[in-house]
């Protein structure tokens, strides 16, 4: 999958603990990462995925790449205001003009817009400490249900949202959403097929309760 990081708030704020970087390095840099961004990027790249950054900030396309390489990092691609002004976006932030798959953001109106405009969004507040393992659970949970997709030869339409034994918040509120009569697990109406639905503990596809 291709993969947008947000920048401020989500992997820059001097409120952050920070990540370690190259000393001789360190003194020339304006600002530093959110420490986990390393291992996080790293896990990515090892399954595949292509990292973005995606942020509407005036920072030059030089100066954020230049930053990463600080911590020996190279996203595969950067979309700055400048970039992002070049689309005929219709939010403030649109990853499908990209080639991107999923944006992750500290913002709920970013979180809002991606509802509104039908891409994918993670949102990650900025005092979230597990906030690593919270993404590569969710992707991991996005990863499945396509997989299942496929396997099933079946165009279901979204994903499962809430589990009956986590605290997942990927999309929306659980409030009013039907639970699964087999599993547990709640669903969203207006995302998941009326006939068929994604069991995360074992794959089995099977209907939802009415």
């Amino acid at each position: 999958m291709e993969i947008a990081f947000d920048l401020d708030g989500t992997l820059i704020s001097s409120n952050f603990p920070e990540e370690k970087c190259f000393w001789f390095r360190s003194f020339f840099l304006k600002e530093t990462l959110r420490r986990g961004t390393k291992r996080l990027f790293r896990k990515l790249e090892n399954h595949g995925h292509m990292i973005w950054i995606y942020t509407t900030s005036c920072r030059s396309e030089a100066y954020i790449s230049r930053l990463f390489r600080a911590y020996g990092l190279k996203p595969h691609g950067i979309v700055n205001q400048d970039r992002h002004n070049q689309v005929k976006a219709p939010c403030s932030k649109y990853p499908p003009a990209f080639g991107i798959d999923v944006l992750i953001d500290d913002s709920p109106g970013v979180e809002q817009e991606g509802r509104t405009h039908g891409f994918k969004t993670i949102l990650i507040s900025c005092d979230n400490q597990n906030w690593v393992n919270d993404i590569l659970n969710v992707l991991k949970k996005m990863e499945l249900t396509e997989k299942a997709q496929q396997l099933a030869g079946t165009a279901l339409v979204g994903y499962v949202l809430y589990g009956q034994d986590n605290g997942s918040h990927m999309y929306y509120n659980a409030k009013g959403l039907k639970v699964c009569s087999k599993c547990g697990y709640k669903v969203d109406p207006e995302y998941v097929n009326p006939e068929l639905r994604i069991d995360k503990r074992n794959d089995n596809l099977h209907e939802e309760k009415r």
